[in-house]
């Protein structure tokens, strides 16, 4: 574990000697012997569309008791959504048009729709995304529908961690969640780093404030024999490069992995 943070903290330093970002925190988590590290993983960022996990995670604990909440269909009235989105959806919500919850949750996962996210956020009780951060002991907890709220990068890992876990949804919902979050189109950051044939459950989220521009990616990373969550913010000025240093990252990290477990 030594080895693999020391190695991280070097790729870091070096990018950061190039002038590719301004910040970058990092944590990560071995799903088989529990060990983790961060590199400053208390720093808080806005995590956007990241809060998207949540939000899914709220339906579908509803729907161990309702199962109907997945099939109530929902009218879109919006023909755009309220927050500009850098990396534009490969597919939104269309106006006039009813989708099942299910329907809305996979284009706000896979797609990363914020058309569908706001419809979904505003059929819930915040109070029910509140007592999901008060019952995984997060400080953060949103009182309202507005996803710019800061958040740390260790803090935000537990959503991943519980749904492999199945410690807070059934086992059932729980690989219900993680198989859309395996859907997820998103093709730089992580899982560009790693090897197209390894599974990859994760969510990215973007969001420029004042010209500072943020970029980050969560997830699990199914690599044979150890699987592990790698979570990755970053600020910047420039995208692409953000998106390079979190595909950096990632790589370096799965390379490391990979070494141990062959040694192993």
């Amino acid at each position: 574990m030594g080895q693999l943070k020391e190695k991280t903290q070097e790729l870091i330093d070096s990018l950061k000697e190039q002038n590719l970002t301004t910040h970058i925190s990092v944590y990560y988590r071995d799903l088989i012997s529990r060990q983790w590290f961060g590199i400053n993983e208390k720093v808080g960022f806005t995590p956007a569309s990241l809060l998207k996990v949540p939000v899914m995670m709220v339906y579908f604990k509803k729907a161990e008791t309702d199962p109907s909440v997945m099939q109530k269909k929902l009218l879109v009235t919006a023909d755009r959504s309220e927050r500009d989105q850098m990396i534009a959806p490969s597919e939104v919500a269309q106006k006039g048009k009813s989708y099942t919850v299910e329907e809305l949750i996979h284009l706000m996962i896979v797609r990363s729709d914020n058309i569908a996210t706001e419809l979904l956020l505003s059929n819930i009780n915040m109070a029910d995304l509140s007592r999901l951060y008060e019952d995984l002991d997060i400080k953060f907890a949103p009182k309202t529908p507005d996803l710019d709220d800061l958040m740390n990068v260790k803090d935000y890992a537990s959503f991943f961690r519980i749904l492999y876990n199945a410690s807070y949804l059934t086992p059932e919902m729980s690989e219900k969640a993680l198989s859309i979050l395996l859907e997820d189109d998103f093709d730089d950051g992580l899982r560009a780093g790693i090897p197209q044939a390894v599974p990859l459950a994760n969510k990215f989220g973007e969001r420029e404030v004042e010209d500072i521009r943020q970029l980050h990616d969560c997830g699990i990373v199914y690599s044979p024999g150890r699987p592990y969550i790698l979570c990755v913010m970053t600020r910047g000025s420039d995208l692409v490069q953000l998106s390079g240093v979190i595909k950096d990252i990632s790589s370096v990290v799965y390379q490391e992995v990979s070494s141990q477990v062959k040694a192993n």
